[in-house]
């Protein structure tokens, strides 16, 4: 019976569109959203607003098509080119903020309202966390002792590698989990001789889950926990589980998708020796991490102090009190990171503040014909869309203030929209490799290790084929965990 089920999950993946059917498909599809958007706009044609024009409204209108343009333009360079995101973010608040001074829609004050700097504390301390805990090397420590005892068993390997990735993602981020495990995992592949592709992309997946699954895991629950104030336990209780699910989802796929056969014990090369004799460095510096890593934990959980600022402070006392040199602790935080978001809030500070997202959001209002339940599915599966190609952090930060003004206070589920917020932009950061923080890191480092060697690299292509039909898996599963919490509560 598993073998069937394994059979028919193999025969799925491998469905090919016939080339005569796609215009079929296609004007179906048109036909289909079509009648849909004739039907809502006729069902409230009654509650259609007709604006009278004049030159306020035609301002407005100019400013949301100018903003709109703008927006695209930005978003369209960061999927050509993630490297040089902050540059091109740069660029794009300037303009927002100099079409905003001239409209009279935005203006340098308001651009610094709209910087939440609970969020933007928050990624920085878990980013010297994490920094921290990786001069340690006690995650290579772990990985030689994995080859040791798994190496001849790939699929497990594979399973310890990924539960590992959504643990680390869990407790810290998903950057620590793939600055982390990746340098690991491609030497431990290469020890064993393997393709390191399929590694690399269940582990990209099991750390979006696993940052999903928690408050501080990634930059969108980041993000939603402060600019909403949602308490650190909600997060795990609403949606670790349905992430779980997802995971299980996933191992199951790569069991049936990929070759894992096993293989006799491994011979590691004599260049490997280093690695499989790999100590832990700073024992101390390790100990004090952890135990400053749980107590954040505790706090986030069971206090209602701000995340930003209790990161701040855990972060501040582990610097101080590590034995470990400052100087290479301050070369290796990610500043780039913090930048690239301080302008993003400004950046869509300036796209909200034009109305863009209130006229967005009135057009999925139409669509739902004003049901709020409605409402949170289309814009959970938008959330998708958008974030395969705008990327999370941008994806989040453009959908939270469109899911804080859907009227959903007669649903009884606490922050039922949120939930589905967070679940729709994991969808679609599995989807594809350049939109959240785990793909880009994993591609630069595969690129680095396989330098003389580009078919190993872990590249856009090879990934979709893997990543595409899960975030189909992944959407389905989660409209109808959905559903059915709307259903039980």
């Amino acid at each position: 019976m598993m073998e069937s089920a394994f059979a028919n999950l193999k025969n799925f993946s491998n469905f090919n569109t016939n080339p005569k059917k796609d215009p079929l498909l296609f004007f179906f599809a048109f036909a289909a959203l079509f009648a849909w958007c004739i039907s809502s706009l006729y069902y409230q044609k009654h509650s259609l607003p007709i604006p009278p024009v004049n030159t306020e409204t035609f301002k407005s209108v100019v400013a949301q098509i100018i903003s709109l343009k703008i927006l695209l333009l930005v978003f369209f360079c960061l999927y050509r080119s993630m490297s040089q995101r902050v540059v091109i973010v740069f660029l794009g608040s300037l303009a927002i903020l100099l079409f905003g001074k001239f409209f009279g829609f935005y203006s340098i004050s308001e651009a610094f309202l709209k910087i939440n700097i609970s969020t933007i504390s928050l990624v920085f301390g878990m980013s010297v966390i994490s920094t921290i805990i990786a001069e340690t090397k006690c995650f290579e420590f772990l990985g030689s002792k994995l080859i040791l005892k798994f190496g001849n068993n790939h699929f497990a390997l594979f399973l310890i590698l990924c539960l590992i990735s959504y643990v680390c993602a869990f407790m810290v981020n998903s950057l620590m989990a793939m600055l982390l495990i990746i340098p690991l995992t491609l030497r431990m592949s290469d020890a064993l001789k393997l393709k390191s592709t399929p590694f690399l992309i269940g582990e990209i997946i099991a750390s979006n889950l696993g940052g999903t699954s928690s408050m501080t895991g990634d930059f969108p629950n980041m993000l939603i926990s402060t600019e909403l104030n949602i308490p650190y336990l909600l997060f795990i209780k609403y949606l670790m589980p349905i992430c779980l699910v997802n995971l299980g989802v996933m191992f199951l796929y790569f069991y049936n998708k990929v070759d894992f056969r096993e293989t006799q014990a491994p011979h590691m090369p004599t260049s490997d020796i280093s690695f499989a004799n790999t100590k832990i460095k700073h024992s101390f510096t390790l100990m004090l991490s952890v135990l400053v890593l749980l107590s954040l934990i505790i706090l986030f959980a069971f206090t209602t102090f701000d995340p930003g600022l209790l990161a701040l402070i855990a972060s501040f006392v582990l610097f101080i009190f590590c034995k470990m040199d400052k100087e290479t602790i301050i070369k290796k935080i990610h500043y780039r990171d913090v930048v690239f978001f301080i302008l993003l809030f400004v950046l869509i500070g300036g796209i909200q503040s034009s109305g863009l997202l209130k006229t967005a959001l009135s057009g999925i209002s139409f669509l739902a014909f004003g049901n709020p339940f409605i409402k949170c599915l289309l814009l959970m599966w938008f959330a998708c869309l958008i974030t395969m190609f705008f990327g999370a952090g941008s994806a989040t930060t453009i959908l939270i203030p469109m899911f804080i003004s859907l009227n959903i206070e007669s649903l009884s589920i606490e922050h039922f929209a949120i939930w589905a917020l967070s679940l729709g932009i994991c969808a679609g950061s599995c989807g594809t490799l350049g939109v959240a923080t785990a793909g880009p890191i994993a591609c630069t480092l595969s690129e680095k290790f396989h330098k003389n060697n580009s078919s190993c690299v872990l590249n856009l292509i090879n990934y979709s084929k893997i990543g595409l039909p899960l975030m189909y898996f992944h959407l389905l599963i989660s409209t109808i965990y959905v559903i059915l919490l709307f259903l039980i509560q």
